[in-house]
């Protein structure tokens, strides 16, 4: 039976340089040692014992990919997620295993099963709810986990996100620089800690100017009654010139019933949305956006896991990441 030896010593290299090739951590090894392996292990008909591996290094060289969400979702919403976590994943050689929830089954029980699966660690794309049976399981595991989530409360989970708090600061205050004062916040139940990050910088810049933080003002209410709150809201004799969305549902449906109504935007009515609304919807060219880097937090994600398996981290790690905002709006007359 062919052996990495037998490869090693028919490309002229090191055995450690044939494990690097198989492995896939190209950064080890030029690209000409790479070819060289590559036809040695063609030639020779080689094929690792990944299981023999598994036995001696007690690694499985996978990383899970948990989301609440089924497979469809994942592919079609997530995708640059899953890019910046695959391209991570294979720069070190790293096989990556998606379990997505299953019909029926609770997502508590994707996150108990890890330790079951074969993996050395896993990320969970976020965001996770905020309930206590949730963290708890993600915290006890039994593997390392890094949370694309910016729950701040673990204790041995590392998480990276956006800075949402911080993103959305310097966009509130400047519809207050604007000219604005009559703004209004309006997002869903804060069940994620993305939707309580957004709520809370929208009070404190508003704290920060004097202006009144109560229940006209910071308005929650879930996404099948949206529509039928702006219209109620934009009909008003005195109605806010600038509204604050939590997310995409509730921008979209800002969007449509300021529309609806006849409005310009944002000649009359100015809207900032918490995340990039979808661009194949005519909202997208008229509402501000605060994007998340997707990729980018994937790939971070999947960065600070391969470091804590190695050992070369100390979980918690937290990494927040800025955003950018797109289609910024001129200053209307007020």
């Amino acid at each position: 039976m062919t052996t990495i030896y037998d490869v090693a010593a028919r490309a002229g290299v090191s055995p450690s340089s044939v494990s690097a090739v198989i492995n896939g951590k190209t950064k080890q090894v030029s690209a000409a040692t790479r070819r060289r392996v590559l036809e040695s292990i063609e030639a020779l008909g080689y094929r690792p014992n990944r299981v023999a591996r598994q036995l001696i290094t007690g690694r499985f060289d996978t990383i899970a990919v948990c989301h609440e969400r089924g497979v469809r979702k994942i592919f079609s919403i997530e995708h640059e997620f899953i890019a910046g976590i695959g391209d991570s994943a294979g720069d070190d050689g790293f096989s990556v295993l998606i379990t997505p929830a299953v019909p029926n089954v609770d997502f508590s029980h994707e996150i108990g099963s890890l330790s079951s699966r074969g993996v050395d660690g896993a990320v969970i794309i976020g965001p996770i709810p905020l309930k206590k049976q949730v963290t708890s399981l993600i915290e006890d595991c039994g593997v390392p986990v890094v949370c694309m989530d910016s729950y701040p409360a673990f204790s041995k989970t590392s998480t990276v996100d956006r800075d949402n708090v911080a993103s959305m600061k310097p966009e509130i205050q400047n519809l207050i620089s604007q000219g604005h004062s009559r703004i209004i916040y309006v997002g869903p139940p804060p069940v994620y800690q993305c939707f309580a990050d957004r709520m809370q910088a929208f009070c404190e810049v508003m704290q920060d100017n004097d202006l009144p933080v109560d229940e006209n003002a910071v308005r929650i209410v879930d996404c099948e009654r949206a529509s039928s709150l702006f219209m109620e809201i934009l009909s008003r004799d005195v109605r806010p010139t600038a509204i604050v969305c939590a997310d995409v549902p509730h921008g979209i449906a800002a969007w449509e019933s300021a529309k609806s109504m006849g409005m310009r935007i944002p000649e009359d009515i100015s809207l900032l949305a918490g995340e990039a609304l979808p661009l194949n919807h005519p909202s997208s060219r008229e509402v501000k956006q605060i994007t998340t880097p997707r990729y980018e937090i994937g790939k971070t994600a999947v960065d600070v896991l391969k470091k804590i398996i190695a050992g070369e981290l100390t979980p918690p790690v937290t990494i927040r990441l800025a955003s950018e905002t797109i289609l910024p709006f001129p200053s209307p007359t007020i």
